[in-house]
């Protein structure tokens, strides 16, 4: 089962993996700073494309599907604040 949806042409700029987004991560979920497990893996936008962020390595990261269904399509600044994810900010950037 895939969970990809298509890409606006005009917001595509390279092919991201959860591969790659693993490897570059460590396999822990950006917003929640947990490990994520290959069944729960989500690849999610930093800029979301509905407002304008483009489909590129450089504009996405791993994270659980819980945490992107949270986070939708609101910026990460908005996640600072979320009691819903229940975390530390520690660690969002490293």
């Amino acid at each position: 089962m895939t969970r990809e949806r298509p890409v606006p042409p005009r917001q595509f700029i390279e092919h991201v993996t959860m591969t790659d987004l693993r490897r570059r991560s460590g396999g822990i979920c950006a917003l929640c700073s947990s490990y994520v497990r290959r069944k729960d893996a989500s690849c999610d936008h930093i800029l979301p494309l509905s407002l304008g962020g483009l489909h590129s390595r450089h504009n996405a990261w791993l994270v659980h599907l819980r945490c992107n269904v949270i986070k939708g399509r609101k910026l990460v600044h908005w996640v600072y604040d979320s009691p819903a994810l229940m975390r530390s900010t520690e660690g969002l950037w490293g």
